[in-house]
């Protein structure tokens, strides 16, 4: 676990053009669920538990 702010302080310093193109182009994340619980993954719940849904 980290603070995310900090996180990107020291992105900035040891990696300045690279935090400059994220910050120009944008960053994308993607979470890839399953759809059902698996408590072995960091994730643990799957997105049918999450979105309380039971069909895509």
């Amino acid at each position: 676990m980290c603070r995310s702010h900090r996180l990107l302080e020291r992105l900035r310093e040891r990696t300045p053009g690279f935090i400059d193109k994220c910050e120009r182009l944008g960053v994308r994340h993607i979470n890839v669920m399953p759809p059902g619980e698996d408590l072995e993954s960091g994730q643990g719940r799957g997105w049918c538990k999450t979105l309380n849904a039971d069909n895509r």
